[in-house]
């Protein structure tokens, strides 16, 4: 797969699962590990603070999707919906990636990339979002860093704009891994059986 099409991939299991196909958590800390504890770990490497769904600051409505339990296709997903920075978040988040979505708040203006990431993520000030001159047109801090050999979140982030919004993907980059996880295998079987 070329890095486009890897990118494309994570949008569209992002964009698969319905938003009605998730399941509303009353506690976060009811999900037990790895799940939770890599949802802490990455929203806190990538997120800035004001910013992260799990800073207590947000009021955040946390939803979970289960693979081969809950309908649409077979991925474990969180979904974090939320507002910071002046900007509506649905944050989509898998074993592999972070896509966040973000719409501007109380204006109709085109949001610029670039500085939505810096707002939003602990992104190297030496990186930049180029601004795609159409809806749907992928853009890339790094585009010729293939995401299964970054090493780290930071090496690449993708973004585009479609319908109003900016979607930024960020790649859960693993050093010890060539590649990624399995999608349908964050949650252990025993939390899954425990759902059904």
């Amino acid at each position: 797969m070329s890095p486009e099409q890897i990118a494309r991939h994570f949008i569209e299991i992002a964009g698969k699962v319905s938003p009605a196909s998730y399941r509303t958590l009353k506690d976060f800390n009811s999900i037990p590990d790895p799940a939770a504890g890599d949802s802490l770990l990455w929203c806190g490497r990538i997120f800035v603070s004001a910013a992260d769904p799990h800073n207590a600051a947000n009021a955040v409505q946390h939803r979970l999707h289960l693979a081969n339990v809950d309908p649409g296709p077979a991925y474990d997903l969180f979904r974090h919906e939320y507002f910071a920075l002046g900007l509506e978040l649905t944050v989509t988040e898998g074993v592999n990636f972070m896509l966040i979505a973000a719409r501007a708040v109380n204006s109709r203006q085109a949001l610029n990339l670039d500085a939505v990431a810096h707002a939003l993520l602990n992104v190297p000030a030496a990186s930049h979002l180029p601004q795609p001159n159409a809806d749907n047109v992928l853009v890339s801090t790094n585009p010729y860093q293939d995401p299964f050999s970054a090493l780290n979140w930071a090496a690449r982030v993708d973004a585009l704009l479609y319908g109003g919004a900016a979607y930024i993907l960020c790649y859960k980059r693993r050093p010890e891994l060539m590649g990624f996880k399995n999608d349908a295998q964050w949650f252990h079987d025993d939390f899954r059986r425990s759902q059904r």
